[in-house]
C-alpha cells in the first residue's frame, strides 16, 4: 500500500472556503480546487470547497468548522504561500496562496497554474494541520517540474506525517464535529 494511502481508521471532513482576492478566472480556480480535493482524498481527508470573490461577499460557516484559503494578488518575491498557524488559536485557520509567484512557477515549469495553485493550497493547509517541511512529497519547501509531474500519482506523505496530520486535525476539529467512518 502506498504511504499516502495508509488507512488510519476514519476519514476526516473539512470545509475550505477559498477567497479569490486575486480575481482568478472561475475555470482555473475550479481546476485547482478539483485537484486539491483529489489530493486530500488520497490522504483520507474529504473536503468541501466553496469560493467567495472576497471576504465580505459570502456567508461563512461557523468559526472552527472551516479552513480559509485566500488567493491573493501578491507579486513580490519567490514565496508561493503562507499558513497562519497563529490563526488556529482563535479557531479560524487561514492560509494564503500568492498568485504572482504561482503564475511564475507555472510559466517556468510549463504546468498549468491550476496545478501549481493546487499544490500550494494543499501544502499550506497541511501546515495548518501541523505538518512541517520535508525533503520529499507535498511538504517539500520548493516545487520543481518532477514533483509537479508526479503530484497526482506519487506518494504525498509518509505514515509519520499522516499520523501527525491526524493529530493536528483533531486539535482543530470543533467540539461535536463528526468524523465519517470508512
Amino acid at each position: 500500500m502506498a504511504a499516502s494511502a495508509v488507512c488510519l481508521g476514519s476519514q476526516d471532513r473539512w470545509t475550505v472556503v477559498v477567497l479569490n482576492y486575486a480575481g482568478m478566472g472561475n475555470e482555473e480556480l475550479e481546476q485547482a480546487i478539483t485537484l486539491s480535493r483529489r489530493l486530500f482524498q488520497r490522504i483520507g481527508v474529504e473536503t468541501t470547497w466553496s469560493v467567495c470573490p472576497r471576504f465580505d461577499g459570502c456567508t461563512l460557516p461557523p468559526v472552527g468548522s472551516y479552513v480559509r484559503m485566500s488567493v491573493v494578488p501578491w507579486n513580490r518575491g519567490p514565496v508561493l504561500g503562507f499558513a497562519s498557524t497563529d490563526s488556529m488559536a482563535v479557531g479560524s485557520p487561514q492560509a494564503y496562496a500568492f498568485h504572482g509567484p504561482v503564475s511564475r512557477v507555472a510559466k517556468k515549469t510549463g504546468f498549468p497554474s491550476a496545478v501549481v495553485l493546487a499544490r500550494v493550497m494543499v501544502h499550506e493547509i497541511l501546515h495548518l494541520f501541523g505538518l512541517e517541511h520535508a525533503p520529499h512529497g507535498i511538504m517539500r519547501e520548493s516545487i520543481d517540474t518532477q514533483e509537479l509531474a508526479t503530484l497526482a500519482s506519487g506518494p504525498m506523505l509518509i505514515p509519520a506525517q499522516l499520523r501527525h496530520m491526524r493529530d493536528g486535525i483533531s486539535t482543530l476539529r470543533p467540539a461535536g464535529a463528526e468524523v465519517a467512518s470508512r
